[in-house]
């Protein structure tokens, strides 16, 4: 299954993704979909991520004019990435936008905008700092992240981004192995993948990098202690896959 089949997004939807172990691979694979269905996407970010390659990118040096020139970009092509400025380094990395500007990208003639709002360090699972995520306000869905690919690793920082944070909201020990309970506890809780999250907005967690039977298994046991808590639709798969969905839990 595809990602816009799961998430049924409508027109003008903004779609943020949050946590860790494969925003960005998630965001554009959804971005493919949307442009395969002929939908002008725009993509946005409020961290940080590498510079795309294929992409046509704008950068957002002149607010006051940036919803003139992203019109103008959809008027030729389907998708136009956005961020504020190119940092120096190889390869290059594009800061985030100011959530202000969100207002303004929606009255563009994008039908959809997806928006990767945290960081994780390269890491599988993570707890948000104080900042994090930076959730645009008129967001219509949350989709937060988790690679299954932390399950059975020590809690400390080799494996997840801000452990103690983590540890703290779990109620689990460092060094103790992450386990599913770990990750829902993380996932339901407002100090955690529920943070920041509007109350108009939809929020649907995604478990990614779900390939083997094992990982599968895992997966499930997740997504149970999750529905148990938070009546929401779960999502199992692998970002990078063809049919990125492999199975959908809950409502």
């Amino acid at each position: 299954m595809q990602f816009l089949q799961a998430l049924s997004p409508g027109r003008r939807e903004i779609i943020v993704l949050t946590g860790a172990g494969g925003k960005t691979s998630a965001m554009f694979a959804m971005a493919k979909e949307a442009v395969k269905e002929g939908r002008k996407v725009i993509l946005a970010i409020t961290t940080k991520i590498y510079e795309p390659e294929g992409w046509n990118v704008l950068l957002a040096d002149e607010p006051e004019i940036l919803c003139r020139r992203i019109n103008s970009i959809l008027a030729d092509d389907v998708a136009v990435v956005v961020g504020e400025k190119r940092l120096p380094g190889f390869p290059p990395k594009l800061t985030g936008l100011d959530t202000d500007l969100f207002a303004s990208l929606a009255s563009t003639s994008a039908d959809l905008i997806i928006v990767e709002a945290d960081g994780s360090a390269g890491l599988p699972f993570k707890a948000p700092a104080e900042h994090e995520p930076v959730i645009p306000p008129g967001t219509t869905l949350v989709m937060p992240v988790v690679g299954i690919d932390c399950i059975g690793l020590p809690l400390n920082p080799a494996n997840v981004h801000r452990p103690r944070l983590v540890a703290q909201i779990a109620g689990a020990d460092l060094e103790s192995r992450v386990t599913a309970k770990t990750v829902a506890a993380v996932l339901t809780s407002t100090d955690g993948y529920r943070k920041n999250v509007p109350p108009q907005a939809r929020w649907i967690p995604f478990i990614n990098k779900v390939q083997t039977a094992p990982q599968m298994a895992a997966a499930l046991d997740i997504a149970r202690e999750i529905t148990a808590k938070i009546p929401s639709s779960v999502l199992i798969g692998a970002a990078m896959q063809k049919d990125p969905v492999r199975e959908v839990v809950g409502p």
